[in-house]
């Protein structure tokens, strides 16, 4: 599933960010972030322009450059922005965002959860999981990721943990139980 590995990848790039800024320049530099990726994720041209695997590289460098121009943000996450051009990894500043975003709460014993669905969940949904983890003695950080590959149900990732509750796990359980079952056992 790429999906899984854009989240690897996404975790990666939002680990060499953290740890390339300095402890007091954190904070700052995800904020930034987060207002960068709200920016460009709220507007429907630049989601086209910017963040689509599809858009030429140049286009991109354009659209970026104006953008950037005139902010006030950080020569570290200007040239991190340039790395994920130059490396065809724009499309994943929303992981990597979340992605940075659980790093900063580590920090404050928060446990980094992923929620992943076919489709976003209900805030309800959300606050009804977080009352679960609770209850299990987990202090979660909640990101619901919408993944349309799912068939049904979901991925929950618990710090490392990832626990697989999706449609296509079960049929790939029932797959492999089908093709090993021996018709003359009984």
């Amino acid at each position: 599933m790429s999906f899984v590995s854009d989240l690897y990848i996404a975790g990666k790039y939002a680990r060499a960010l953290f740890e390339s800024a300095g402890v007091d320049e954190r904070a700052e530099i995800g904020g930034a972030l987060e207002s960068l990726w709200r920016l460009l994720s709220d507007d429907e041209i630049y989601v086209k322009l910017v963040l689509s695997k599809a858009s030429p590289k140049v286009m991109k460098s354009i659209v970026l450059n104006t953008v950037l121009g005139g902010s006030e943000i950080c020569t570290l996450l200007r040239s991190f922005v340039k790395l994920l051009l130059e490396n065809n990894r724009l499309y994943l500043l929303g992981k990597i965002q979340d992605e940075y975003k659980k790093l900063m709460l580590k920090g404050q014993n928060f446990v980094s959860v992923t929620f992943i669905t076919v489709t976003k969940v209900s805030e309800e949904d959300l606050k009804a999981l977080n009352t679960v983890l609770q209850e299990c003695g987990i202090n979660p950080y909640i990101i619901n990721l919408e993944d349309a590959t799912l068939l049904s149900g979901f991925l929950l990732k618990i710090g490392n943990n990832l626990l697989d509750c999706s449609l296509d796990r079960a049929l790939n359980d029932i797959h492999k139980f089908i093709k090993n079952y021996d018709i003359g056992a009984k």
